[in-house]
């Protein structure tokens, strides 16, 4: 976590690059949107004074090309001086500029916004001059990072689109330089970002901007463990490369459906084929079923047959790629034929010929881009009720190391990933949260070191301590823990009367955060009193034993969430 903030619009209000994520049509009026505070105005203020001015320049350059003339960084420009003119007017004029000089008008004319501006603009400008060094640095280290994490996935996704060879030596040595080069880079982010309170903050909205486009694009948050499960999950389909099938396992709520398909679409650019309902029973129309017509019998592929063969029907004369197939809950399918499936297709390599009962003789070569991904709640010593894998199954996912756990977001104040994505729910098309900054911060203590003389400020652990999102985010995780049977922050006061049976919140609260900004807030409603009946809500429900409900009511007393 950064160190306490203390610039413009390091948690609330602050405006970037909000005219390219905006429609036209939007702009104007959502930047005449009413601020709250004089600081929110002066803090929008200052985002949107240069935003404008970044906007101008790719403005003016864009009219400079369009004119026939060539501006390097606005160094040489070969146009003649009365062109010159013509494409200043016509850069003053341009629409795209009009709902920025519209909302910097309207702030500006605020008697108290104003002043608030210019009393704070000589220290931000000093404050940007001391970190823009360390931020190149930084930026540097980014974009090796970035590059080198992006040609990773380009060979991710080539060797995996062509399963029907191995890898050679070369790619394989090229993953592992690039797998150098990014804990290289990491690591030196990591030591810059530590050192550097002022960098941190600011590099902590940079992601959280970046998380809230991901979210807004393909509904997931790739966090840095996340990330790691990718890795992962990627690893053992393109190195192992003989479609040997893999298992997410992991407690109810961890994201592991979510997940499943958001790698997918990373990799294969497609989601999943999936599994319906229907097939609990019966897992043959899965492969297919055989269908007669005029012109004869042929086989009509279900989700898995397709993912399998790259075919719609046994007519078909050529196959695609084929596709990643999903099958959630695994371990509620028929034990017997489960068995046989996992038997059948584990080790089987692109291009080798398979058949099924289900086909009716039929063989089919395995399509390249094929894979078979599962999820399944496994049973524990907290809920030994649950539903075993088949012996044989449950071997050839330990053997071959594709038994991948999942578990919930991190949520600590080293790690604080759970109350990211909820700040990140809560931000607007622009960019901005706007809640007040105590319903969003940790609180910050000042903490003397005795040994030292010297004074820092530490974020205070106190449950009931900090603004409410610090609070939920907290007691989500708190919960979490709860249910898997982890001590939390109750267990020393009730023992194992400390632990959920039934209940317990996913990441899917996030859509709470996402109803809140849509509805509740523009209603006058504060985020606290909109969480704490949520929560209430939620944990009263009669499908959960008393004790649960009981319990929970205990998490939000000792978090002041009741």
């Amino acid at each position: 976590m950064p160190e306490k903030p203390k610039r413009f619009g390091e948690i609330t209000g602050k405006v970037e690059r909000v005219q390219d994520k905006v429609p036209q049509k939007e702009g104007a009026a959502t930047f005449a949107e009413k601020w709250r505070t004089p600081e929110e105005g002066a803090e929008e203020l200052y985002a949107l004074w240069r935003d404008y001015n970044r906007k101008k320049v790719s403005v003016y350059k864009e009219a400079i090309r369009n004119a026939g003339g060539v501006d390097k960084e606005r160094k040489r420009v070969k146009v003649d001086e009365a062109k010159r003119e013509s494409i200043t007017s016509l850069v003053d004029a341009d629409p795209r500029l009009l709902p920025y000089r519209t909302a910097i008008r309207a702030r500006f004319q605020d008697s108290q916004v104003r002043e608030f501006f210019e009393t704070n603009l000589e220290r931000e400008l000093e404050q940007e001059e001391k970190l823009a060094p360390s931020y190149e640095n930084y930026s540097h280290q980014r974009r090796l990072k970035d590059e080198a994490e992006a040609r990773r996935l380009e060979l991710y996704s080539e060797i995996f689109s062509h399963r029907e060879r191995e890898a050679d030596e070369l790619t394989l040595l090229e993953l592992k330089d690039i797998d150098i080069r990014i804990r290289i880079a990491d690591r030196e982010m990591q030591r810059m970002e530590k050192s550097d309170p002022e960098l941190a903050a600011h590099l902590s909205f940079e992601r959280l901007s970046s998380y809230r486009e991901q979210l807004k694009k393909g509904g997931f948050i790739w966090t840095p463990s996340r990330e790691k499960l990718f890795d992962q999950i990627s690893r053992h389909l393109v190195i192992i490369n003989r479609n040997q099938p893999i298992l997410l396992h992991g407690e109810t709520g961890t994201g592991k459906t979510e997940l499943a398909r958001a790698v997918s679409k990373r990799l294969t650019g497609r989601l999943p084929y999936e599994v319906g309902e229907e097939s609990k029973t019966d897992i043959r129309p899965l492969l297919g079923r055989l269908m007669q017509d005029k012109e004869g019998t042929y086989i009509s592929y279900g989700p898995l047959g397709q993912a399998l063969t790259g075919k719609k029907t046994s007519r078909d004369k050529t196959a695609s790629s084929g596709g990643i197939f999903y099958m959630d809950e695994i371990n509620g399918y028929p034990p017997d034929a489960l068995r046989a499936l996992i038997k059948q297709i584990s080790g089987r390599k692109a291009g080798d010929e398979v058949s099924f009962a289900a086909w009716g003789g039929v063989y089919e070569k395995v399509a390249p881009g094929f894979a078979f991904l599962s999820s399944a709640n496994l049973p524990s010593e907290k809920h030994p009720d649950r539903s075993d894998l088949p012996v044989e199954v449950a071997r050839e996912f330990a053997e071959t190391n594709g038994a991948i756990e999942v578990d919930y977001p991190l949520q600590s104040i080293d790690d604080p990933e759970l109350y990211e994505m909820m700040l990140t729910a809560l931000m607007d098309q622009n960019d901005r949260i706007r809640s007040l900054r105590g319903e969003l911060s940790p609180e910050w203590k000042e903490v003397v070191d005795a040994g030292t003389d010297t004074k820092h400020f530490e974020i205070d652990t106190d449950p009931k301590a900090g603004g409410t999102l610090w609070r939920f985010a907290t007691l989500v995780s708190e919960i979490q823990k709860s249910y898997k049977g982890e001590n939390n922050v109750l267990s020393d006061a009730l023992r194992d009367g400390s632990y959920l049976r039934a209940a317990v919140l996913s990441p899917k609260v996030l859509l709470w955060l996402e109803e809140y900004r849509k509805s509740a807030m523009r209603s006058g409603e504060t985020l606290s009193a909109f969480l704490s009946k949520k929560i209430s809500d939620w944990g009263s429900q009669k499908l959960y034993p008393e004790e649960d409900r009981n319990l929970i009511k205990k998490f939000q007393e000792e978090f002041a969430l009741e």
